[in-house]
């Protein structure tokens, strides 16, 4: 009796068809990537070969796997720039003369830096960028230590050094906040004045 199996492509006789699946690189617009193709495997030939049906799917597969690749270069790419926010910003707040942790309000403010926390804070702490350290560093605003120079003082003897830094700047407020003005870089002293005010008896340390 004639076998119903179809006939192998690669031997030419009929025989059930064998599906293996490897895993399989390829180029797709410049960039490398594997995945997991699928194909009918013929043990007389010890050959395996594609149908349409099975170049189609190995396509989507190898598109999925470059689609998975691109999402996970993007995260790391947006994790990298957070870092980097953190890297190239001044973390200030007050802490505990004694145990050195940051000092925590009844409840939570909501002054923010560079980087915050959504919904407030209840700790003192404020986050800076380093763009406007070349105000800072004025000799008529904190001199060349910059905001630097507030660190190990005690929010009290902080007050009146950064009042004057503040009179010292302009109020050229930009709503961007990673822009350069003497009026963004203003806020942030007016900030932590604020701060120092709430607990004079508080430390301020940083970086």
């Amino acid at each position: 009796m004639e076998s119903n199996d179809p006939i192998c492509l690669c031997c030419m006789e009929r025989h059930a068809p064998q599906i293996i699946r490897r895993r399989e690189g390829n180029v797709w617009k410049g960039v490398c990537v594997q995945y997991q193709a699928e194909y009918f495997w013929s043990p007389a030939a010890d050959t395996y070969f594609a149908d349409e049906r099975m170049i189609k799917k190995n396509h989507k597969a190898m598109i999925r796997a470059v689609l998975a690749l691109n999402m996970r270069e993007e995260k790391a790419r947006s994790e990298n720039e957070n870092r980097e926010a953190l890297d190239m910003s001044y973390d200030i707040s007050l802490r505990d003369p004694v145990t050195h942790e940051v000092l925590q309000l009844e409840e939570p403010h909501f002054m923010t830096g560079g980087t915050y926390q959504v919904g407030g804070t209840r700790e003192l702490w404020l986050n800076i960028t380093y763009n406007y350290g070349q105000y800072y560093r004025r000799d008529d605003v904190l001199g060349d230590e910059g905001i630097r120079a507030i660190y190990g003082m005690t929010g009290a003897d902080s007050i009146p050094v950064l009042e004057k830094a503040a009179a010292a700047l302009g109020d050229d407020v930009n709503p961007d906040y990673w822009v350069a003005t003497e009026g963004n870089a203003k806020r942030p002293l007016l900030q932590l004045i604020a701060m120092a005010k709430m607990r004079p008896d508080g430390v301020w340390e940083g970086d």
